[in-house]
């Protein structure tokens, strides 16, 4: 198509525009009657505040350590549960005269919901404040301004009822583990006492002192043999001197005494197959045993006629000695007895005593660490208590808004005017194309498929339809001039703030 074409085409929608205008008039009014009957929707914001702690978490923390943005989504499912909406529906009087089953009430208010988290810069920090905006729709300002500051309460009661009940739950959770790890304690340090008492004689720390009584028993044993035989010695001695008459006995036994002290000397220079050592015994053998036939022709010396009275005395003598040594060997045999079975069951005891002490040890330490937890956690509940840790505030309550945020009424009235427009141009060009015309010689040249001689102009025949024709223009043109001011006035058409209460079409 070129310039002429163009010209031509426009000059015929310019003679056709009074019928154009049509439906360029009809799309305007139904715009306009769409935007004036869509319900208003406000939209009110209430701002909170996440506080920081007033006092230092270098001196005291609280037992509540949630991170806020997980504290906005536990908040926020709370708030928005069922039971929630629906008993804030029926608060508000949201849905009066619409009787709406209770899921598409959920639905709506979840939909007229919003919450969501807003970080406030410091100076380009990097880091900021945290804050959340709460938010409802609604047809009516004052009544989405109240349902917003009810959210903003329910989360402010809801966040400080929940701050303290964690608070008190962590308090009275270390205050059980206090008690039952007391009582564990204790019963450890009884297992301990009574196993000590149990095995008091067998413990690991007497262990020494018993091993140097050991030894002193034993060597008190060798002590006591050796007097044993000296006294036992010295009684035959008289016992042979009373029956021989004094004089061979008293040889035997000089010679038995100086053959044992040699064959002890003999034994700790040779081994025990040398020759020496088994001459000595064997004469040792010898005189003991013609020693004891000796003896035993004497069956009572204490008897005896003729004994002198210092023998008698010397016998008596030796006799006591020899009765209370024996009486020394048999009380230490079982104390020996005794201390050998303890020593014995020294290690064993040791382990199980190592193991109990080991458990008091454990059970100490969790203890403590126990008690130093609830030492923090009824910090956390004073500070939840009197409300100086993190905490919500409300920092901006929420107001009737003055501006709707939905329809967009001269959005809607200017897009169906520009619809109109585009409607009229579709009109124009469907009835070029369907309904062709012969209006230029080009037109008649495309006809009959040739160029013609001359061409006479249509004249007409009444000479008012021209003025006529002037007149629709005009009216048309004062139309479309004139849909301006509408695009203007309708935004402040009395019905764009009237509050409706009910449900918002979107």
């Amino acid at each position: 198509m070129n310039s002429q074409d163009f010209r031509f085409y426009a000059s015929l929608y310019v003679q056709r525009l009074r019928y154009l205008t049509i439906p360029v008039a009809i799309a305007t009014a139904f715009g306009l009657a769409v935007a004036l009957l869509l319900q208003p929707v406000y939209r009110s914001v209430a701002k909170i505040l996440v506080e920081p702690p007033r006092i230092s978490t270098d001196l005291a923390r609280s037992s509540v350590t949630a991170d806020p943005i997980q504290q906005l989504q536990v908040l926020e499912q709370q708030l928005t549960t069922r039971a929630s909406l629906l008993g804030l529906a029926q608060k508000f009087a949201i849905f009066p005269k619409a009787h709406l089953p209770d899921d598409d009430v959920v639905a709506q208010m979840l939909a007229r919901t919003r919450i969501e988290p807003a970080v406030l810069n410091n100076l380009g920090s990097g880091s900021g404040a945290i804050a959340f905006t709460i938010s409802f729709d609604a047809a009516d300002p004052v009544l989405a301004a109240d349902v917003a500051n009810a959210y903003a309460n329910a989360m402010l009661e809801a966040n400080e009822r929940g701050r303290k009940a964690m608070a008190d739950d962590t308090h009275e959770f270390f205050k059980r583990e206090v008690d039952r790890l007391g009582a564990a304690l204790k019963d450890a340090q009884e297992a301990v006492l009574s196993f000590k008492l149990d095995h008091r004689e067998a413990l690991p720390d007497s262990l020494e002192f018993r091993r140097m009584q050991q030894r002193a028993y034993e060597e008190r044993l060798g002590q006591i043999q050796r007097e044993i035989i000296s006294v036992q010695q010295k009684r035959s001695t008289i016992q042979q001197i009373s029956a021989s008459g004094g004089q061979g006995a008293l040889a035997d036994d000089q010679q038995l005494t100086e053959l044992r002290r040699s064959l002890a000397e003999q034994e700790t220079i040779f081994n025990d197959g040398s020759a020496n050592l088994v001459a000595l015994r064997t004469r040792v053998a010898d005189l003991e045993k013609r020693i004891s036939e000796k003896g035993k022709a004497v069956t009572d010396v204490s008897r005896a006629v003729g004994m002198s009275p210092e023998l008698r005395l010397q016998l008596a003598d030796a006799e006591g000695q020899l009765s209370l040594i024996t009486q020394e060997k048999e009380a230490i045999g079982p104390l020996l007895d005794d201390l050998k079975r303890s020593i014995a069951d020294t290690e064993m005891n040791s382990t199980k005593l190592r193991a109990l002490e080991q458990n008091y040890e454990a059970v100490q330490t969790q203890y403590n660490d126990a008690v130093a937890r609830l030492a923090n956690a009824s910090t956390g509940q004073r500070i939840e208590k009197e409300a100086v840790g993190q905490k919500l505030s409300l920092i901006e309550p929420a107001t009737p808004p003055e501006k709707r945020i939905w329809p967009k009424r001269q959005a809607i009235v200017l897009g169906s005017f520009g619809a109109g427009i585009a409607l009229s141009f579709g009109i124009f060009a469907l009835t070029e194309v369907f309904f062709p015309t012969i209006r230029r010689p080009a037109d008649l040249a495309a006809v009959f498929r040739g160029q013609p001689f001359a061409t006479i102009p249509y004249i007409a025949a009444d000479s008012r339809k021209p003025a006529h024709n002037k007149h629709l223009g005009a009216m048309a043109l004062v139309l479309l001039v004139g849909s301006g001011p509408i695009f203007l006035l309708v935004d402040f058409h009395p019905s764009a703030n009237v509050g409706v209460n009910g449900a918002i079409s979107k």
